[in-house]
């Protein structure tokens, strides 16, 4: 198998679940329990937020566990809007669905500022700086877009930001970008940051977010008051324990993972590049290296990938949370009608091999020509 759709969700990490498996088969206890079993729980998720912190450079009163990204994404939102009716908020066009569908509720009430991308999908700073003004509560970017892996200037927006209006607060959703591309939070300025523990070789359902020390926060979900009262619920104990392992363990490699897939995204564009009208949406320069987005003529996306799983390789037609509904980022760069149908997402993970991107690409182009084949003797 060639799984080649880690932007969706990653292989967990076995060291992760052999921690995992330790707390499911002995440390099982609730950590809001008052006795030492309980504690020994509690002990788990101090040390997942002591890790996190570290890699973070920020206090580990500063760091939530939530549910899953979505969940952070929604609290750090949600918690800015106060009521006061001359609050105005500002996002981008090709932000994640979990920050999209917030925006879309909340301008029922406040006015919200979507920000224009270019063809590669990157904001410009001005665009931003320029919708900000007194009332101007929260600005909310995405460091990496899960279908294009363009890599905003996020340092240079949060100092902009900041500049213009101190009160302003900055939320970051860093679910593609975090244990994968360096940022510092306290030079970017960013008050909010969300995080998701299965893209980066984690387990699915645990998240967490950054909250810079006295940044207001409401719960989205109400409950028993885990978490200082920000999600309720009893915490995924295992899940949190895991993150906190596979964070640590993807900044120590950081620097090293990301050359060698940027490499392998170059070696990547250069074999892409001999196909025939296929377009280029990602970018090397300033794009992740661990995700690249491509169209190409004449072919229908969902074809494409059921020819490639025919030989147990796995690829994405964008973001897994939208399914069958038109991708509003290919909407937002404005991709040509003739491309529209034919985009394929292909992301990266740290495990990913050269072998199998090269035995990807061979599959690939012979499906593109087949398909090409039947489509144009129409």
């Amino acid at each position: 198998m060639i799984y080649l759709d880690n932007a969706a969700t990653t292989k967990v990490d076995p060291e992760a679940v052999e921690i995992m498996n330790k707390i499911y088969l002995e440390d099982f206890g609730n950590p809001s329990s008052l006795y030492d079993f309980g504690f020994k729980s509690e002990k788990h998720m101090n040390k997942a937020r002591d890790l996190i912190a570290e890699v973070l450079k920020a206090s580990p009163s500063e760091i939530f566990f939530t549910s899953c990204g979505s969940e952070s994404n929604n609290i750090a939102i949600l918690s800015q809007v106060t009521g006061n009716k001359n609050q105005e908020f500002i996002t981008d066009v090709t932000e994640h669905s979990s920050v999209e569908q917030v925006f879309s509720k909340i301008e029922e009430k406040y006015p919200v500022h979507y920000i224009n991308v270019d063809e590669k999908g990157f904001v410009s700073v001005d665009d931003i700086i320029e919708k900000i003004n007194e009332n101007t509560k929260l600005v909310s970017i995405m460091a990496v877009n899960n279908e294009l892996g363009s890599v905003q200037p996020i340092e240079q927006i949060g100092i902009a930001i900041k500049k213009k209006n101190p009160k302003t607060l900055f939320h970051v959703d860093g679910i593609q970008s975090f244990g994968k591309i360096p940022l510092d939070l306290n030079k970017a300025k960013v008050d909010l940051f969300s995080i998701s523990a299965h893209k980066l070789h984690g387990p699915k359902g645990v998240g967490a977010l950054f909250a810079r020390k006295g940044t207001p926060l409401k719960p989205v979900i109400l409950g028993g008051g885990q978490e200082n009262n920000i999600s309720s619920g009893t915490e995924n104990v295992a899940g949190i324990a895991a993150l906190g392992f596979v964070a640590s363990k993807a900044y120590q490699q950081i620097e090293e993972n990301f050359k060698r897939l940027a490499e392998l995204k170059e070696y990547l564009f250069e074999e892409l590049s001999v196909i025939e009208d296929i377009k280029m949406n990602s970018t090397i320069e300033n794009g992740s290296p661990y995700i690249t987005n491509i169209c190409f003529k004449d072919i229908k996306s969902e074809v494409l990938i059921h020819f490639l799983e025919q030989d147990e390789i796995y690829v994405s037609s964008g973001s897994a949370c939208k399914k069958d509904k038109k991708s509003r980022v290919l909407e937002g760069i404005k991709i040509k009608k003739e491309y529209e149908e034919g985009c394929i997402r292909i992301s990266f993970s740290d495990l990913t091999t050269r072998e199998e991107v090269e035995r990807f690409l061979d599959k690939l182009k012979e499906a593109v020509e087949e398909i090409r084949k039947i489509i144009r003797r129409k």
